[in-house]
């Protein structure tokens, strides 16, 4: 694993997430899944292949292995879950 360190903010991951488990993801699906607008998802794509974590352009563009190295920094290992209930 790179020393370098590797941030994304809620939006890249999660269009790293939709990556990962569409890789033919259109920028559009993105937005509409995501509720917000094309522009948005392509500024963050720019953000994103300069930054190493995606490679290509237009439709060619995919997670880079750097893309995996962010992915599971902000993967969730522990958890616990608190329920309130009514009496």
């Amino acid at each position: 694993m790179n020393c370098e360190a590797i941030f994304v903010n809620k939006d890249e991951l999660d269009i790293l997430l939709h990556m990962r488990r569409e890789p033919d993801i259109t920028q559009r699906q993105l937005a509409e899944r995501m509720d917000i607008s094309p522009a948005y998802v392509n500024a963050h794509m720019h953000s994103l292949r300069k930054s190493g974590l995606l490679s290509g352009k237009g439709r060619a563009t995919v997670l880079s292995p750097k893309a995996d190295e962010a992915i599971e920094k902000y993967r969730v290992r522990n958890a616990v879950i608190l329920v309130h209930g009514n009496g």
